[in-house]
């Protein structure tokens, strides 16, 4: 997923190497905490019918963690965020100071 996400925002492999290099430890520790403890809950509490609809619930928490982690913005030593060069608002677009949705600009 690291891999993935930094290629489609554009980026060299040298950042994907350096984002997972970072993240990744970080990432696998929390797996490492996470998913045995759902795993035990799972399969000692949970009726056997439940069971992947709790395994389900549990991943998709799961991807929403990862997909966090993959996404995480960066911070300037002052604590505000820093915005990557040339970024631009997906979902709404600016145009002659007004605020129009992104598919009524297209």
């Amino acid at each position: 997923m690291f891999t993935s996400v930094v290629l489609l925002n554009g980026h060299s492999l040298r950042e994907v190497k350096r984002k997972v290099k970072n993240d990744m430890p970080r990432t696998f520790i929390a797996e490492s905490c996470y998913w045995p403890i759902v795993s035990f809950l799972n399969f000692r509490f949970i009726p056997l019918d439940y069971r992947p609809m709790v395994g389900r619930l549990a991943g998709a928490i799961w991807n929403v963690y990862v997909s966090s982690a993959t996404n995480n913005p960066k911070l300037n030593p002052d604590g505000t965020i820093q915005s990557p060069a040339g970024a631009r608002t997906t979902l709404v677009a600016e145009i002659g100071g007004s605020a129009v949705s992104a598919l009524q600009e297209a």
